[in-house]
């Protein structure tokens, strides 16, 4: 069901894309993706789950650079949930991403013409 397949994603803004299933009778009402953290292989954390629309074939994530993750996709019908284990899990690894340097600024102080600002990086 994921089209992804590669194995280390740079950065860590990840589109995961789904192929619909076959509909029958039964039409998609909506799509769970599944997602977590694999520690170890042995200790992995809890599943976090977004649910998006019947007509959405991708969803795009924000993950923690230098980690390992699952991403699974399940669909949902008036029968049910399809199964988790149909859905392919895609396993892949983040790189680190681009570092973006923030600046914090605080007003001093305040006059109807002009604002005094310090900064620091």
């Amino acid at each position: 069901m994921i089209r992804n397949k590669v194995k280390e994603v740079a950065g860590t803004t990840i589109a995961v894309s789904w192929e619909p299933p076959l509909e029958g009778a039964c039409p998609v009402m909506s799509y769970n993706v599944y997602y977590r953290e694999v520690i170890l292989q042995a200790a992995k954390s809890k599943w976090t789950t977004v649910t998006v629309g019947r007509t959405t074939t991708s969803y795009t994530l924000y993950l923690n650079c230098w980690k390992e993750y699952e991403i699974a996709v399940t669909s949902l019908n008036a029968d049910g949930e399809s199964n988790f284990h149909d859905s392919n899990t895609w396993k892949l690894r983040t790189r680190g991403g681009t570092f973006v340097l923030v600046y914090a600024f605080t007003i001093l102080q305040h006059r109807s013409s002009e604002i005094l600002v310090c900064g620091a990086q």
